[in-house]
Protein backbone atom coordinates (compact mmCIF):
# COMPACT_ATOMS: atom_id res chain seq x y z
CA UNK A 1 0.00 0.00 0.00
CA UNK A 2 1.34 3.43 -0.96
CA UNK A 3 0.50 6.87 0.40
CA UNK A 4 -1.84 7.48 -2.52
CA UNK A 5 -3.34 4.05 -3.26
CA UNK A 6 -4.41 1.14 -1.02
CA UNK A 7 -4.15 -2.51 -1.93
CA UNK A 8 -7.50 -3.55 -3.42
CA UNK A 9 -8.97 -6.88 -4.55
CA UNK A 10 -8.80 -7.28 -8.33
CA UNK A 11 -12.59 -7.16 -8.67
CA UNK A 12 -12.87 -3.79 -6.94
CA UNK A 13 -9.94 -2.38 -8.90
CA UNK A 14 -11.41 -3.45 -12.27
CA UNK A 15 -14.88 -2.18 -11.34
CA UNK A 16 -13.54 1.25 -10.39
CA UNK A 17 -11.46 1.53 -13.55
CA UNK A 18 -14.42 0.53 -15.71
CA UNK A 19 -16.75 3.01 -14.00
CA UNK A 20 -14.21 5.81 -14.43
CA UNK A 21 -13.73 4.99 -18.12
CA UNK A 22 -17.45 4.82 -18.87
CA UNK A 23 -18.23 8.12 -17.15
CA UNK A 24 -15.25 9.78 -18.85
CA UNK A 25 -16.44 8.70 -22.29
CA UNK A 26 -19.98 9.82 -21.41
CA UNK A 27 -18.88 13.36 -20.49
CA UNK A 28 -18.87 15.70 -23.48
CA UNK A 29 -16.70 18.79 -23.74
CA UNK A 30 -19.78 20.99 -24.09
CA UNK A 31 -20.93 19.96 -20.62
CA UNK A 32 -23.60 17.46 -21.67
CA UNK A 33 -23.80 13.70 -21.07
CA UNK A 34 -24.05 11.01 -23.71
CA UNK A 35 -26.92 9.17 -22.06
CA UNK A 36 -27.12 6.52 -24.76
CA UNK A 37 -23.51 5.48 -24.21
CA UNK A 38 -23.81 5.62 -20.42
CA UNK A 39 -26.92 3.42 -20.45
CA UNK A 40 -25.10 0.75 -22.44
CA UNK A 41 -22.91 0.06 -19.41
CA UNK A 42 -25.26 1.02 -16.59
CA UNK A 43 -26.55 -2.46 -15.78
CA UNK A 44 -30.09 -2.30 -14.41
CA UNK A 45 -31.78 -4.42 -11.75
CA UNK A 46 -35.51 -4.96 -12.21
CA UNK A 47 -37.92 -4.66 -9.27
CA UNK A 48 -39.04 -7.97 -7.85
CA UNK A 49 -42.07 -8.44 -5.64
CA UNK A 50 -40.86 -11.96 -4.92
CA UNK A 51 -38.30 -11.66 -2.13
CA UNK A 52 -34.68 -12.18 -3.10
CA UNK A 53 -32.19 -12.63 -0.26
CA UNK A 54 -34.82 -11.49 2.20
CA UNK A 55 -35.83 -8.28 0.40
CA UNK A 56 -38.56 -7.47 -2.11
CA UNK A 57 -38.54 -4.35 -4.31
CA UNK A 58 -41.27 -2.20 -5.84
CA UNK A 59 -41.01 0.97 -7.96
CA UNK A 60 -43.36 3.81 -6.97
CA UNK A 61 -44.07 6.85 -9.17
CA UNK A 62 -44.20 10.24 -7.46
CA UNK A 63 -44.39 12.60 -10.46
CA UNK A 64 -44.33 11.10 -13.95
CA UNK A 65 -43.89 14.51 -15.59
CA UNK A 66 -40.47 14.82 -13.94
CA UNK A 67 -39.60 11.12 -13.96
CA UNK A 68 -39.56 11.29 -10.18
CA UNK A 69 -39.94 7.87 -8.60
CA UNK A 70 -38.37 5.72 -5.94
CA UNK A 71 -37.54 2.09 -5.45
CA UNK A 72 -38.99 0.59 -2.29
CA UNK A 73 -36.89 -2.08 -0.55
CA UNK A 74 -38.89 -4.08 1.98
CA UNK A 75 -37.24 -6.67 4.25
CA UNK A 76 -39.27 -9.87 4.48
CA UNK A 77 -37.33 -11.84 7.12
CA UNK A 78 -37.58 -11.14 10.87
CA UNK A 79 -39.63 -8.02 10.13
CA UNK A 80 -43.28 -9.08 10.20
CA UNK A 81 -44.14 -8.50 13.85
CA UNK A 82 -42.33 -5.21 14.46
CA UNK A 83 -42.41 -1.67 13.19
CA UNK A 84 -39.59 -0.74 10.82
CA UNK A 85 -37.65 2.50 10.46
CA UNK A 86 -37.66 4.22 7.08
CA UNK A 87 -34.42 5.09 5.29
CA UNK A 88 -34.66 7.65 2.48
CA UNK A 89 -31.61 7.01 0.32
CA UNK A 90 -29.93 9.30 -2.22
CA UNK A 91 -27.48 7.54 -4.52
CA UNK A 92 -24.11 8.84 -5.66
CA UNK A 93 -22.93 9.52 -9.20
CA UNK A 94 -21.83 13.14 -9.20
CA UNK A 95 -25.40 14.41 -9.68
CA UNK A 96 -25.09 13.31 -13.33
CA UNK A 97 -24.96 9.50 -13.46
CA UNK A 98 -26.73 6.33 -12.28
CA UNK A 99 -30.10 5.72 -10.61
CA UNK A 100 -31.82 3.58 -7.95
CA UNK A 101 -32.20 0.71 -10.42
CA UNK A 102 -28.50 0.72 -11.27
CA UNK A 103 -27.17 -2.68 -10.25
CA UNK A 104 -24.64 -1.01 -7.95
CA UNK A 105 -27.16 0.91 -5.83
CA UNK A 106 -29.85 -1.74 -5.95
CA UNK A 107 -27.34 -3.95 -4.14
CA UNK A 108 -26.40 -1.28 -1.60
CA UNK A 109 -30.04 -0.58 -0.69
CA UNK A 110 -30.91 -4.27 -0.49
CA UNK A 111 -28.11 -4.65 1.99
CA UNK A 112 -29.31 -1.73 4.12
CA UNK A 113 -32.86 -3.10 4.17
CA UNK A 114 -31.72 -6.60 5.08
CA UNK A 115 -29.05 -5.75 7.67
CA UNK A 116 -30.73 -2.75 9.33
CA UNK A 117 -34.24 -4.20 9.09
CA UNK A 118 -35.49 -0.98 7.54
CA UNK A 119 -37.77 0.02 4.70
CA UNK A 120 -35.54 1.79 2.20
CA UNK A 121 -36.81 4.46 -0.20
CA UNK A 122 -34.19 5.00 -2.91
CA UNK A 123 -34.96 8.22 -4.78
CA UNK A 124 -34.64 8.67 -8.54
CA UNK A 125 -33.93 12.40 -8.50
CA UNK A 126 -33.41 14.42 -11.68
CA UNK A 127 -29.86 14.44 -13.03
CA UNK A 128 -27.63 17.25 -14.26
CA UNK A 129 -26.96 18.89 -16.60
CA UNK A 130 -30.53 18.46 -17.87
CA UNK A 131 -31.79 19.48 -14.42
CA UNK A 132 -29.42 21.69 -12.48
CA UNK A 133 -29.30 22.71 -8.83
CA UNK A 134 -31.64 22.94 -6.95
CA UNK A 135 -33.75 20.36 -8.86
CA UNK A 136 -32.47 17.29 -6.94
CA UNK A 137 -33.05 19.02 -3.61
CA UNK A 138 -36.61 19.83 -4.68
CA UNK A 139 -37.12 16.19 -5.67
CA UNK A 140 -35.90 14.94 -2.30
CA UNK A 141 -38.31 17.18 -0.42
CA UNK A 142 -41.15 16.20 -2.73
CA UNK A 143 -40.56 12.53 -1.93
CA UNK A 144 -40.66 13.24 1.81
CA UNK A 145 -44.00 15.01 1.41
CA UNK A 146 -45.26 12.14 -0.75
CA UNK A 147 -44.34 9.67 1.98
CA UNK A 148 -45.96 11.88 4.60
CA UNK A 149 -49.28 11.70 2.74
CA UNK A 150 -49.01 7.89 2.67
CA UNK A 151 -51.50 7.93 -0.18
CA UNK A 152 -50.10 5.12 -2.31
CA UNK A 153 -50.19 1.34 -2.43
CA UNK A 154 -47.49 -1.11 -1.37
CA UNK A 155 -46.06 0.95 1.47
CA UNK A 156 -45.79 -1.44 4.43
CA UNK A 157 -48.27 -0.81 7.22
CA UNK A 158 -45.50 -1.38 9.77
CA UNK A 159 -43.19 1.27 8.23
CA UNK A 160 -42.70 3.88 10.94
CA UNK A 161 -42.30 7.33 9.36
CA UNK A 162 -41.63 8.86 12.76
CA UNK A 163 -38.31 6.99 12.64
CA UNK A 164 -37.08 8.40 9.35
CA UNK A 165 -33.39 8.49 8.43
CA UNK A 166 -31.83 10.24 5.45
CA UNK A 167 -28.82 8.45 4.01
CA UNK A 168 -26.74 9.48 1.01
CA UNK A 169 -23.42 8.54 -0.51
CA UNK A 170 -21.08 10.89 -2.38
CA UNK A 171 -23.34 13.32 -4.30
CA UNK A 172 -26.21 11.71 -2.42
CA UNK A 173 -24.55 12.78 0.83
CA UNK A 174 -24.67 16.35 -0.43
CA UNK A 175 -28.36 15.89 -1.23
CA UNK A 176 -28.99 14.38 2.19
CA UNK A 177 -27.63 17.51 3.88
CA UNK A 178 -29.64 19.99 1.80
CA UNK A 179 -32.84 17.94 1.96
CA UNK A 180 -32.49 17.63 5.74
CA UNK A 181 -32.19 21.42 6.04
CA UNK A 182 -35.34 21.92 3.99
CA UNK A 183 -37.19 19.19 5.86
CA UNK A 184 -36.42 20.96 9.13
CA UNK A 185 -38.44 23.97 7.96
CA UNK A 186 -41.50 21.92 6.96
CA UNK A 187 -44.25 20.69 9.27
CA UNK A 188 -44.87 17.05 8.41
CA UNK A 189 -47.82 15.07 9.66
CA UNK A 190 -46.03 11.73 10.13
CA UNK A 191 -42.46 12.06 8.88
CA UNK A 192 -39.89 12.80 11.55
CA UNK A 193 -36.27 12.84 10.42
CA UNK A 194 -34.22 11.71 13.42
CA UNK A 195 -30.92 10.79 11.79
CA UNK A 196 -28.67 11.44 8.82
CA UNK A 197 -25.76 9.38 7.50
CA UNK A 198 -23.55 11.18 4.98
CA UNK A 199 -21.27 8.55 3.42
CA UNK A 200 -18.24 10.25 1.90
CA UNK A 201 -20.37 13.29 0.96
CA UNK A 202 -19.49 15.29 -2.14
CA UNK A 203 -18.60 18.84 -1.13
CA UNK A 204 -15.96 21.23 -2.42
CA UNK A 205 -14.87 24.79 -3.01
CA UNK A 206 -12.58 26.98 -5.10
CA UNK A 207 -9.64 26.13 -2.86
CA UNK A 208 -7.58 23.04 -3.63
CA UNK A 209 -7.17 21.07 -0.40
CA UNK A 210 -4.21 18.96 0.63
CA UNK A 211 -6.07 15.68 0.09
CA UNK A 212 -7.26 16.73 -3.38
CA UNK A 213 -3.68 17.47 -4.40
CA UNK A 214 -2.10 14.44 -2.73
CA UNK A 215 -4.67 12.03 -4.20
CA UNK A 216 -5.00 13.81 -7.55
CA UNK A 217 -4.40 10.56 -9.47
CA UNK A 218 -7.24 8.68 -7.79
CA UNK A 219 -8.80 6.25 -10.25
CA UNK A 220 -12.33 7.66 -9.80
CA UNK A 221 -12.29 11.03 -8.00
CA UNK A 222 -9.97 13.44 -9.83
CA UNK A 223 -10.08 17.24 -9.85
CA UNK A 224 -10.82 17.19 -13.59
CA UNK A 225 -13.89 15.01 -13.03
CA UNK A 226 -15.18 16.88 -10.00
CA UNK A 227 -14.71 20.27 -11.68
CA UNK A 228 -16.72 19.03 -14.69
CA UNK A 229 -19.48 17.72 -12.43
CA UNK A 230 -19.79 20.99 -10.52
CA UNK A 231 -20.02 22.95 -13.80
CA UNK A 232 -22.76 20.59 -14.97
CA UNK A 233 -24.69 20.76 -11.71
CA UNK A 234 -24.51 24.37 -10.57
CA UNK A 235 -26.62 27.22 -11.97
CA UNK A 236 -24.99 28.93 -14.94
CA UNK A 237 -22.37 31.44 -13.86
CA UNK A 238 -21.80 29.93 -10.40
CA UNK A 239 -18.43 28.88 -9.02
CA UNK A 240 -17.41 26.19 -6.54
CA UNK A 241 -17.96 28.47 -3.56
CA UNK A 242 -21.69 28.27 -4.23
CA UNK A 243 -23.60 27.35 -1.06
CA UNK A 244 -24.56 23.98 -2.57
CA UNK A 245 -20.88 23.03 -2.86
CA UNK A 246 -19.01 24.83 -0.09
CA UNK A 247 -21.67 24.42 2.55
CA UNK A 248 -19.74 26.25 5.26
CA UNK A 249 -17.89 28.58 2.91
CA UNK A 250 -18.12 32.34 2.23
CA UNK A 251 -21.58 32.15 0.62
CA UNK A 252 -23.16 29.68 3.02
CA UNK A 253 -26.10 30.32 5.31
CA UNK A 254 -25.98 30.11 9.10
CA UNK A 255 -27.73 26.89 10.12
CA UNK A 256 -27.12 27.17 13.87
CA UNK A 257 -30.76 27.98 14.53
CA UNK A 258 -32.21 25.44 12.10
CA UNK A 259 -33.56 21.99 12.92
CA UNK A 260 -31.10 19.29 11.93
CA UNK A 261 -30.98 15.59 12.81
CA UNK A 262 -28.19 13.68 14.54
CA UNK A 263 -25.60 13.11 11.83
CA UNK A 264 -22.77 10.73 11.01
CA UNK A 265 -20.09 11.86 8.55
CA UNK A 266 -18.20 8.92 7.02
CA UNK A 267 -14.67 9.59 5.73
CA UNK A 268 -12.19 7.38 3.88
CA UNK A 269 -8.44 7.84 4.20
CA UNK A 270 -7.92 7.43 0.44
CA UNK A 271 -10.79 9.69 -0.62
CA UNK A 272 -9.60 12.94 -2.27
CA UNK A 273 -12.70 14.65 -0.83
CA UNK A 274 -11.84 13.86 2.79
CA UNK A 275 -10.69 17.38 3.72
CA UNK A 276 -14.01 18.83 2.60
CA UNK A 277 -15.87 16.10 4.50
CA UNK A 278 -14.01 16.92 7.71
CA UNK A 279 -14.81 20.62 7.20
CA UNK A 280 -18.46 19.62 6.87
CA UNK A 281 -18.24 17.79 10.18
CA UNK A 282 -16.51 20.74 11.83
CA UNK A 283 -19.11 23.14 10.42
CA UNK A 284 -21.96 21.09 11.87
CA UNK A 285 -20.14 20.92 15.20
CA UNK A 286 -19.62 24.70 15.30
CA UNK A 287 -23.30 25.12 14.49
CA UNK A 288 -24.21 23.17 17.61
CA UNK A 289 -25.45 20.05 15.87
CA UNK A 290 -25.12 16.50 17.15
CA UNK A 291 -22.52 15.08 14.79
CA UNK A 292 -20.23 12.06 14.68
CA UNK A 293 -17.11 11.57 12.59
CA UNK A 294 -16.47 8.00 11.42
CA UNK A 295 -13.15 7.42 9.66
CA UNK A 296 -11.78 4.39 7.84
CA UNK A 297 -8.08 5.11 7.19
CA UNK A 298 -7.69 2.56 4.38
CA UNK A 299 -11.00 3.21 2.62
CA UNK A 300 -11.36 4.37 -0.98
CA UNK A 301 -14.23 6.26 -2.57
CA UNK A 302 -16.70 4.42 -2.75
CA UNK A 303 -15.69 1.51 -0.47
CA UNK A 304 -19.27 0.82 0.71
CA UNK A 305 -20.21 -0.56 -2.72
CA UNK A 306 -17.82 -3.48 -2.43
CA UNK A 307 -18.88 -6.16 0.11
CA UNK A 308 -15.47 -7.82 -0.17
CA UNK A 309 -13.81 -4.82 1.50
CA UNK A 310 -13.73 -5.16 5.33
CA UNK A 311 -14.59 -1.47 5.84
CA UNK A 312 -17.85 -2.04 3.98
CA UNK A 313 -19.03 -4.63 6.52
CA UNK A 314 -17.97 -2.38 9.38
CA UNK A 315 -19.96 0.53 7.98
CA UNK A 316 -23.16 -1.47 7.50
CA UNK A 317 -22.88 -2.80 11.04
CA UNK A 318 -22.39 0.74 12.32
CA UNK A 319 -25.36 2.01 10.31
CA UNK A 320 -27.61 -0.64 11.81
CA UNK A 321 -26.50 0.26 15.32
CA UNK A 322 -26.86 4.01 14.71
CA UNK A 323 -30.41 3.57 13.40
CA UNK A 324 -31.37 1.45 16.39
CA UNK A 325 -29.74 3.71 18.96
CA UNK A 326 -31.29 6.88 17.54
CA UNK A 327 -34.68 5.15 17.48
CA UNK A 328 -34.26 4.11 21.11
CA UNK A 329 -33.24 7.62 22.11
CA UNK A 330 -36.33 9.06 20.45
CA UNK A 331 -38.89 6.50 21.51
CA UNK A 332 -37.55 4.46 24.38
CA UNK A 333 -36.27 0.96 24.95
CA UNK A 334 -39.45 -0.73 23.76
CA UNK A 335 -37.98 -0.51 20.27
CA UNK A 336 -34.84 -2.43 21.20
CA UNK A 337 -34.66 -5.58 19.11
CA UNK A 338 -33.61 -8.94 20.47
CA UNK A 339 -31.96 -9.52 17.11
CA UNK A 340 -29.56 -6.69 17.89
CA UNK A 341 -28.27 -8.47 20.99
CA UNK A 342 -27.98 -11.92 19.47
CA UNK A 343 -27.22 -11.70 15.76
CA UNK A 344 -23.83 -10.68 14.37
CA UNK A 345 -22.93 -8.44 17.26
CA UNK A 346 -19.27 -7.54 16.94
CA UNK A 347 -18.73 -10.11 14.19
CA UNK A 348 -16.50 -7.82 12.14
CA UNK A 349 -14.98 -5.68 14.86
CA UNK A 350 -16.06 -2.56 16.65
CA UNK A 351 -15.62 1.16 16.57
CA UNK A 352 -14.19 3.19 19.42
CA UNK A 353 -15.03 6.85 19.92
CA UNK A 354 -13.72 9.79 21.85
CA UNK A 355 -16.34 12.01 23.36
CA UNK A 356 -16.71 15.49 24.81
CA UNK A 357 -19.45 17.53 26.39
CA UNK A 358 -21.12 20.04 24.10
CA UNK A 359 -20.52 22.80 26.65
CA UNK A 360 -16.79 22.19 27.06
CA UNK A 361 -14.98 25.51 27.01
CA UNK A 362 -11.91 23.98 25.40
CA UNK A 363 -12.12 21.23 22.80
CA UNK A 364 -9.30 18.80 22.24
CA UNK A 365 -8.23 17.62 18.83
CA UNK A 366 -10.21 14.63 17.56
CA UNK A 367 -8.66 11.36 18.61
CA UNK A 368 -9.01 8.23 16.49
CA UNK A 369 -8.62 4.75 17.86
CA UNK A 370 -7.98 1.37 16.29
CA UNK A 371 -8.13 -1.94 18.14
CA UNK A 372 -9.09 -5.58 17.67
CA UNK A 373 -12.31 -6.60 19.36
CA UNK A 374 -11.79 -7.17 23.07
CA UNK A 375 -8.30 -5.67 23.30
CA UNK A 376 -7.22 -2.52 25.07
CA UNK A 377 -7.18 0.40 22.64
CA UNK A 378 -4.19 2.53 21.86
CA UNK A 379 -4.56 6.23 21.22
CA UNK A 380 -3.57 7.14 17.67
CA UNK A 381 -0.14 8.73 17.73
CA UNK A 382 0.44 7.62 21.31
CA UNK A 383 -0.24 9.61 24.47
CA UNK A 384 -3.40 9.97 26.52
CA UNK A 385 -7.00 10.64 25.78
CA UNK A 386 -8.03 14.33 25.81
CA UNK A 387 -8.11 15.77 29.32
CA UNK A 388 -11.86 16.27 29.09
CA UNK A 389 -12.23 12.50 28.76
CA UNK A 390 -10.02 11.63 31.70
CA UNK A 391 -7.26 9.10 32.32
CA UNK A 392 -6.04 6.32 30.07
CA UNK A 393 -8.61 3.71 28.99
CA UNK A 394 -9.17 0.78 31.33
CA UNK A 395 -10.92 -2.51 30.73
CA UNK A 396 -14.31 -3.39 32.13
CA UNK A 397 -15.79 -6.85 31.75
CA UNK A 398 -19.37 -5.55 31.63
CA UNK A 399 -21.38 -2.33 31.38
CA UNK A 400 -22.28 -2.77 35.06
CA UNK A 401 -18.60 -2.73 36.00
CA UNK A 402 -18.03 0.23 33.71
CA UNK A 403 -20.94 2.11 35.25
CA UNK A 404 -19.52 1.57 38.73
CA UNK A 405 -16.26 3.36 37.88
CA UNK A 406 -15.29 6.15 40.23
CA UNK A 407 -16.87 9.34 38.84
CA UNK A 408 -14.22 11.40 40.58
CA UNK A 409 -11.73 10.14 38.01
CA UNK A 410 -13.25 12.47 35.44
CA UNK A 411 -14.36 9.69 33.16
CA UNK A 412 -12.71 7.07 31.01
CA UNK A 413 -13.40 4.88 28.04
CA UNK A 414 -14.48 1.39 29.00
CA UNK A 415 -14.21 -1.69 26.81
CA UNK A 416 -15.38 -5.12 27.85
CA UNK A 417 -14.01 -8.46 26.68
CA UNK A 418 -17.59 -9.33 25.73
CA UNK A 419 -17.36 -6.74 22.96
CA UNK A 420 -19.37 -4.04 24.72
CA UNK A 421 -17.93 -0.64 25.33
CA UNK A 422 -18.97 2.86 26.26
CA UNK A 423 -17.99 6.07 27.99
CA UNK A 424 -17.90 6.56 31.73
CA UNK A 425 -18.00 10.28 32.42
CA UNK A 426 -18.94 12.15 35.55
CA UNK A 427 -21.25 14.41 33.53
CA UNK A 428 -22.94 11.70 31.52
CA UNK A 429 -22.76 8.30 33.22
CA UNK A 430 -22.40 5.24 30.99
CA UNK A 431 -23.24 5.49 27.32
CA UNK A 432 -23.31 2.32 25.20
CA UNK A 433 -21.68 2.72 21.82
CA UNK A 434 -21.78 -0.76 20.35
CA UNK A 435 -21.08 -4.46 20.73
CA UNK A 436 -21.95 -6.91 23.48
CA UNK A 437 -24.42 -6.01 26.20
CA UNK A 438 -25.50 -2.42 26.48
CA UNK A 439 -26.96 -0.16 29.11
CA UNK A 440 -30.40 1.28 28.48
CA UNK A 441 -29.54 4.95 28.90
CA UNK A 442 -28.57 7.07 25.90
CA UNK A 443 -26.98 10.33 26.92
CA UNK A 444 -26.18 13.68 25.47
CA UNK A 445 -22.74 14.68 24.26
CA UNK A 446 -20.58 14.65 21.19
CA UNK A 447 -18.44 12.01 19.56
CA UNK A 448 -15.45 13.69 18.00
CA UNK A 449 -13.88 10.91 16.00
CA UNK A 450 -13.92 7.22 15.27
CA UNK A 451 -11.65 4.91 13.37
CA UNK A 452 -11.75 1.18 12.90
CA UNK A 453 -9.79 -1.60 11.30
Amino acid sequence: MSLTSPVLPWKARISLSLLAAVTDFSRRRNGTVNRWFMNLFDVKASPNRNPRNGVKTIDITVDSSQNLWFRLFIPTENAVDSTLPVVVYFHGGGFTFLSPDSWLFDGVCRRIAREALAVVVSVNYRLAPESRCPAPYDDGCKVLKFLDDRNFEDFPANADLSRCFIVGDSAGGNLAHHVALRAGEYEFREVKVIGLIAIQPFFGGKERTESEIRLARDVLISMDRTDWVWRAFLPEGSDRDHEAVNVFGPNSVDISGMKYPATVVVVGGFDPLQDWQRRFYEGLRRSGKEVYLLEYPNAIHPFYCFPELPESSLLFTYMRNFIEEQSNRAFGNNLRSERRDTKNRGRVGNVCFSKQSKDEATRSEAVGMEFPLGEEPEVEGGGQLPSSIGPSPVLAESPAEAASADPASGGSLEIGSNGGFGIVDQSFGFEPIGGGDSADTMLDGEILAAKTH
